[in-house]
């Protein structure tokens, strides 16, 4: 039987518009949204439930975790 770890994840992550690659659209703090995906690779999980969005599974934060990076904060 396939492993089935799921993990809610709140606004660690998303899946749907605005998002892109699974990136929550508020993000305050760049190296802790990082780890927070770190973290959550480190598991033993197979999906993942964000708080918008339908499920996705794990691997789609590994393959996306590069464009973290990428962000650029705004002042609210």
């Amino acid at each position: 039987m396939a492993s089935s770890n799921h993990v809610f994840c709140g606004d660690a992550a998303m899946n749907g518009f605005p998002s892109s690659h699974r990136i929550t659209i508020w993000v305050g703090n760049i190296s802790d949204f990082e780890a927070s995906w770190e973290t959550l690779l480190d598991e033993d999980i197979s999906t993942v439930i964000p708080a918008h969005g339908k499920p996705f599974p794990v691997e789609d934060l590994q393959k996306n975790i590069g464009f973290v990076s990428q962000i650029k904060l705004r002042a609210l």
